[in-house]
């Protein structure tokens, strides 16, 4: 047996699938760490910058984009209650991203495993409103900020009433993006969960 076999026997035999996937993923997100640093100062232009927020779990996989449609008038994401899904929000400029942030109500949502690339988000609760916010610096800009975790859906927050997740994030000019994205959480859903356009 080659020394290369042996290796992969013995991670194969003490990992999971799951846990290679998180190994691989904290190497592609440190890579992506580098890559994001912008080596020039901060370029003051009028172009917004792209934000994109996926969401993946029960019968969801759906991404929304910052530049296309407006989401809360055109349709809502069903959730079922007591499940977790995961997301990855990201957002990126040329000129140096400013600030990103996402908020929703903890009476609805727990978000868990929460993790911020490349620097730490600060975190507040008020009036039960989580905010997560990645805060750049002018002098040491990044182009792209990532936030991921889980969001975990409460058993009890079902409702025929939309709640709503905000992601919000500038440049420095500031050219301010974001998505409003609504969420119904039902553990009977008319059409079936996932995206459902009104």
């Amino acid at each position: 047996m080659t020394t290369t076999s042996s290796f992969r026997n013995l991670i194969t035999k003490s990992m999971n699938t799951k846990q290679i996937s998180k190994i691989v993923c904290v190497i592609m997100l440190v890579f992506s760490m580098i890559a994001c640093k912008k080596e020039t100062p901060v370029t003051v232009d009028n172009i917004k910058p792209k934000m994109q927020l996926q969401i993946t779990g029960y019968a969801v996989n759906k991404t929304f984009y910052s530049d296309s449609t407006d989401y809360y008038s055109t349709g809502s994401l069903y959730l079922k209650p007591d499940l977790s899904y995961d997301f990855t929000l990201t957002i990126t400029d040329t000129g140096g991203v400013n600030w990103l942030q996402m908020q929703s109500d903890t009476n609805v949502f727990n978000i868990q495993n929460f993790a911020s690339i490349p620097t730490p988000a600060t975190y507040t609760i008020v009036s039960d409103i989580s905010t997560y916010k990645i805060l750049g610096d002018r002098a040491n800009p990044y182009k792209s900020y990532i936030m991921t975790g889980n969001i975990k859906v409460r058993s009890n927050a079902q409702s025929t009433d939309p709640h709503v997740l905000q992601c919000i994030g500038s440049d420095y000019t500031p050219n301010i993006v974001g998505l409003n994205i609504p969420f119904i959480i039902t553990n009977q859903p008319p059409n079936g969960y996932g995206w459902k356009e009104l």
